[in-house]
């Protein structure tokens, strides 16, 4: 066992420094070890440190797997739809600029799913204004933005996965993709969008995960929408 002088704590878990203050921790005596487990127990009476970093290392690379996997997907429609305009090169400079503010944050105490629901939302801002800022030829709105709602789809059921025990804790974030999904069909028929195929991909896609939460989830996902709007 370790102690945080700064925090006053007692850690159970094998790790160099305080899971509250970041400080480096020291480990205590036998001695006190039997009084810490006399009262408190042989078992930590806190969450397991260890298990939610390995969680959250693993929700990384699941990202950057994303991240790739779509960056060379933008690429492919680039090359084939639009190659005397390289906005590909945008879009990966976006995924980088999400990785990177999602590595800072993730010291941060708001929920995995606030995080990624702002860099998306950030992400296609950017995509937003640099297109315009280089023409307004409309990749951004074409083929950038829906690209990054499917990702964030992805990422909602694999986060899903991740962390099954409190998979409904990523319902509104689910939410929030169906929203800019129906967002995406408006701008469509604003004639901001010409092509349907990728509004309708992004809303039918968000609408078939959204489904499948409310029949699966079923007690859990009401529970999670009660707290959330409090009704």
């Amino acid at each position: 066992m370790y102690k945080c002088d700064n925090c006053n704590i007692t850690i159970y878990d094998n790790v160099d420094v305080c899971p509250l203050c970041h400080q480096v921790i020291d480990e205590i005596s036998k001695e006190e070890e039997a009084e810490v487990v006399k009262v408190f127990g042989a078992s930590s009476p806190y969450p397991d440190v260890i298990r939610i970093v390995q969680r959250t290392e693993l929700a990384m690379k699941l990202i950057v797997f994303l991240s790739i996997l779509a960056e060379v997907i933008l690429i492919g429609i680039n090359y084939f739809k639009t190659p005397k305009i390289m906005w590909s090169l945008i879009s990966g400079i976006a995924f980088v600029y999400l990785l990177l503010s999602l590595k800072y944050w993730i010291s941060h105490d708001s929920g995995f799913a606030i995080k990624l629901g702002i860099q998306i939302t950030l992400t296609m801002i950017i995509l937003a204004v640099l297109d315009h800022f280089t023409g307004s030829k409309g990749w951004s709105f074409e083929w950038a933005i829906p690209g990054i709602i499917l990702f964030g789809d992805a990422m909602a059921l694999f986060l899903m996965m991740l962390n099954r025990q409190r998979w409904y804790s990523y319902t509104m974030f689910l939410l929030y993709m169906e929203l800019l999904s129906i967002a995406v069909m408006v701008l469509h028929f604003f004639n901001k969008i010409t092509n349907i195929v990728m509004p309708i991909t992004c809303i039918a896609l968000s609408s078939l995960f959204m489904l499948a939460t409310i029949i699966f989830g079923d007690r859990a996902f009401y529970r999670e929408f009660k707290r959330r709007f409090r009704v």
